[in-house]
This record gives structure tokens, sequence and C-alpha cells, in this order.
């Protein structure tokens, strides 16, 4: 069942992402980099609907992205794993307010 919904969604959302993406990609990594946006991914190892490998280009293309690979977590991390989301996400701010400032002594 879970092959089929997946292959629907595919079918039914690709299109219309492929012609978007590309734009929208670069307008991020634009912005990202010239304003040196802090960006966290939160990616569910077990995703079945967005492979893991998206995220993993996704950070690759942007400098100072921290990726977070969450195991035994499918497509949505946040109800799947609420603690262990919860505290990636406490983790990353207290990291950036931390280098914020250490740039601003």
């Amino acid at each position: 069942m879970a092959r089929f919904v997946e292959a629907a969604l595919r079918s039914a959302v690709s299109p219309l992402w492929q012609e978007r993406r590309s734009s929208l990609l670069d307008r991020f990594c634009a912005a990202q980099t010239a304003h040196a946006i802090p960006v966290l991914i939160v990616h569910g190892q077990q995703d079945v609907i967005i492979p893991i490998s998206n995220s993993t280009r996704l950070s690759a293309s942007l400098g100072g992205v921290q990726l977070v690979r969450i195991v035994n977590c499918g497509h949505t991390p946040p109800e799947e794993t609420p603690a262990c989301f919860v505290a990636e996400i406490e983790r990353f701010v207290a990291s950036e307010v931390l280098r914020h400032d250490m740039q601003g002594a």
C-alpha cells in the first residue's frame, strides 16, 4: 500500500514540482548565501515520500546547513518523534545564538 501511495504522490506532484523546483531552489540558495541565513534540515531516515538524498543534495548545495537524520522516523518528524524533533530545534537555535554572540564579541 505504501508503494502505491508513494507512486501516486510522485506522479501527481512531480510534473508541477519539476517546473518550479529549479527556480525556487536557485532563489533560495542565492538568498541564503547572500544573507548567511542559518538552515536546519530535519529529515526522517525512513521517509518514503521524499528520499533522504534530496535533503543531502540540498544541504550540500548550501553553505553552513545542518542536516539531521532522525532514525526510525518517516515523513513527519514533528508528529512521529516530537521530543527528538524539538530537541534538534532547540540545539540548533542554541548553537546559532552562541555563534551570533561569539561573532559580536
